[in-house]
């Protein structure tokens, strides 16, 4: 990705809207070890924005979708050799929107709480002198606010630029004199395009979502369906237990062709049953590990849900509670973020290391590696089986798998 061209030496910072490396390789621990520490604070602090970012992103119906986008483009990336720590890409863009959110409070703040008092003391005395000048201070802070935040934010938003309004001034004199607002607000929006890639990673995560939904639909249909008619006959009985085989190969296939269609950017590799496969015996073990990881992680909802549709010892109304706090948009996109993000990082650097090895593995470790996966997921799946008796989407709380797509909060 090329970097935006920076601003000019002596009017801001060099490199202001360069699009830089989220989180740069680590110096030496025992020749630099003040470095390192530093290093290791830093990274934390990016990793720990980049979490909150994509968590409240994945409220958002549509950022959701984006978010999914992002997260194939760095399995997709890692799955063809990129080092590890290009899953924090834009940690560097979320560490800077922390900063400007902090730096706005610092004048919002103060803004709100005169308002507040302001407020107070015009229902209680409008012709006060308080109130007055209560109602004075509020206004012209307004006035000073709204300028200062506006220069800080065209800046890009780093924390001194909260901090040195009358720098802010000089600077936006300095641009209209020269005449470079329109080339400047220019840089502005490509420096964000070039961060966020809203087309690109939309697209990708838009065709990854539907063909995932596609290839779901039949099992799950069939699951449905024949779980709804067992009890009429033999003929239902056998969709339900065809329609839980092809969801169990499903799970096992699509994260390995998810991560093939990100590398090669191409809607056929989803459906390259023939490609995971392969891939699955050159790392059997190491895909098997990660695949189980990856559903582990993607557990907790459907987990909790199985155990609260049994009576417990507590009362009806402190099960509805749990349930409601379950299903809730926060405790989704947290255990998606904290859970299956990392777990899916991981299967992308188990394919990266299957696709380095020239040779299959031995047939027995294949075929045992292969047994255990497909017992596993036959477990896991009975969990968002299980989800139909106790949620109310019912078909979509099959298909809805949430370690192949994105939290739906709506």
């Amino acid at each position: 990705m090329s970097a935006i061209p920076t601003e000019s030496p002596g009017t801001t910072v060099p490199g202001e809207f360069a699009v830089r490396e989220a989180i740069a390789p680590p110096p030496s621990f025992l020749r630099r070890p003040h470095l390192a520490c530093g290093w290791i604070l830093a990274s934390g602090v990016r990793i720990v924005c980049l979490a909150a970012f994509c968590a409240l992103a994945a409220f958002v119906p549509l950022l959701n979708i984006w978010l999914l986008g992002y997260l194939l483009e760095v399995q997709g990336q890692i799955a063809a050799g990129a080092p590890l720590r290009r899953a924090f890409i834009l940690a560097h863009f979320t560490t800077r929107l922390a900063a400007t959110l902090l730096g706005m409070l610092l004048w919002l703040g103060p803004l709100y709480v005169i308002g507040t008092f302001a407020q107070r003391a015009r229902l209680i005395d409008a012709e006060s002198s308080a109130a007055i000048w209560l109602n004075y201070g509020f206004y012209a802070l307004l006035g000073v606010a709204i300028p200062h935040l506006t220069l800080a934010l065209l800046r890009g938003g780093s924390w001194l630029r909260f901090v040195r309004p009358l720098d802010n001034v000089r600077w936006l004199l300095d641009r209209l004199r020269h005449g470079q607002v329109g080339s400047h607000l220019r840089q502005c929006v490509g420096w964000l395009h070039a961060e966020l890639l809203p087309g690109p990673r939309f697209w990708l995560g838009l065709r990854a979502c539907l063909g995932t939904i596609v290839i779901l639909a039949l099992p799950a249909t069939l699951f449905v369906y024949g779980s709804l008619s067992a009890s009429g006959g033999h003929y239902g009985a056998v969709m339900h237990y065809v329609g839980a085989a092809l969801f169990v190969f499903a799970m096992a296939v699509l994260p390995v062709t998810q991560i093939e269609m990100a590398r090669q950017n191409h809607l056929a590799a989803l459906f390259d049953v023939r490609a995971a496969v392969a891939l699955f015996a050159r790392g059997p073990l190491l895909i098997t590990l990660a695949l189980c990881g990856l559903y582990i992680a993607a557990a907790p909802p459907y987990t909790l849900k199985f155990l609260l549709g049994y009576p417990l010892e507590q009362a009806i109304w402190r099960r509805m509670e749990l349930m409601t706090y379950i299903e809730s948009p926060s405790f989704l996109a947290i255990a998606f973020v904290l859970g299956v993000v990392p777990a899916r990082i991981l299967l992308a650097g188990a394919v990266r290391q299957a696709a380095s090895r020239s040779r299959s593995a031995w047939h027995v470790v294949t075929a045992l590696c292969g047994i255990v996966l497909i017992a596993a997921l036959a477990v896991y799946v009975g969990f968002p089986m299980r989800s139909l008796d106790v949620a109310e989407p019912g078909w979509w709380a099959v298909v809805e798998q949430r370690g192949l797509l994105p939290p739906f909060t709506w």
